[in-house]
């Protein structure tokens, strides 16, 4: 039986469990982070111009820095208003590898939201690189050159495919742009709490130092389908109330367009007397942040594991669901008029 709401898809199930994961955070965790990123406004730095690299702990002359250009969450996030003085051009380097791993895992999902990064919505390409779709005022272009085919359109089921070049990422990779992000946003009392995660992003390549964060690097993600229903990009860190709370020490939580990004923060002095246990992760409720007007379906979640350093192929497709399918007229490619009729 369905729950009157005017939440899709939400069944009396469902909301019974949502309420039991937000009793679980309300009882066992405190928010100590929590933030609405922007996509434009004034910029926010994070930490003073001391000028030492929070991951590396180098310090000027030695460290060379990057003044104002260090973002605190990643851009491809939507963020171009909140940076960080915490690290390093060379630490800053390291982590562009990282979060290109996730920039290729989203890409997808980013322009179907229309995700402002740093140039923009992102376009994609087919593996010819000849047909493209992009985003441009007014909504979504599509060039399709023959034998190159990159949308598929099913007007029978009002569906429209779109299928692209072949991409791979690696998920630790992935995993570590997330894990970086949140010991951006931490409090120097929390990040003396994780001195293993600290050391391991200071660290060169995906496993140097590597420790484990309980879980097996386990995300949890979502998919809600819509207008960007997640309006700006949110971040959130939870921090267990007491050692009583079967769960992990820190939480680390990113949503933003249609996705929302789910992890555990490695913290083996925190989380020693978890050892040997087996707890829940339990998935922190959306319906908070989500804009009820731009929510077009079901939330879609599953979880995945972040822990390979293997290359793993990308989503190769997406696809969009349309009510009707309109004729326009194409103005003149040469004269920018449109066509008599």
């Amino acid at each position: 039986m369905d729950l009157p709401t005017e939440f899709p898809n939400l069944t009396t199930k469902s909301a019974v469990a949502t309420a039991g994961d937000a009793e679980y955070y309300m009882n066992g965790y405190d928010i100590i982070v929590h933030r609405t990123v922007l996509s434009k406004g004034p910029k926010e730095h994070l930490q003073p111009e001391s000028y030492v690299c929070r991951f590396c702990g180098r310090s000027r002359p030695e460290a060379n820095f990057k003044k104002f250009n260090a973002h605190a969450i990643s851009h491809l996030t939507g963020n171009n208003t909140l940076f960080s003085l915490y690290e390093c051009r060379t630490c800053n380097a390291r982590f562009s590898g990282y979060e290109a791993d996730l920039g290729t895992l989203t890409l997808l999902d980013r322009q179907a939201a229309q995700v402002l990064g740093k140039d923009g919505v992102p376009s994609a390409k087919t593996s010819l690189k000849k047909s493209r779709i992009d985003f441009k005022e007014g909504g979504l272009v599509i060039q399709e050159h023959e034998g190159d085919p990159i949308a598929l359109i099913d007007e029978i089921n009002k569906t429209m495919t779109i299928s692209t070049m072949k991409r791979s990422y690696r998920p630790l990779g992935v995993y570590k742009s997330l894990l970086k992000m949140a010991a951006t946003l931490l409090d120097q009392a929390d990040v003396d709490k994780i001195p293993e995660a600290i050391k391991w992003l200071g660290s060169d390549g995906l496993t140097e130092n590597q420790i484990d964060d309980g879980t097996g690097y386990t995300c949890l993600r979502t998919f809600t389908p819509g207008m960007a229903p997640f309006g700006q990009t949110r971040v959130m860190i939870l921090r267990r109330k007491n050692k009583s709370i079967v769960g992990p020490a820190y939480i680390f939580f990113l949503a933003y367009g249609c996705t929302s990004f789910q992890i555990v923060l490695p913290a083996p002095q925190e989380d020693r007397h978890l050892v040997g246990q087996t707890f829940d992760l339990h998935p922190i409720p959306l319906i908070a942040f989500l804009k009820m007007d731009r929510v077009f379906g079901k939330t879609r979640t599953h979880f995945e594991k972040l822990g390979s350093t293997e290359l793993t192929p990308a989503p190769p497709s997406i696809v969009y669901h349309f009510e009707s399918i309109d004729a326009v007229e194409i103005p003149n490619s040469q004269s920018g008029e449109p066509p008599n009729a």
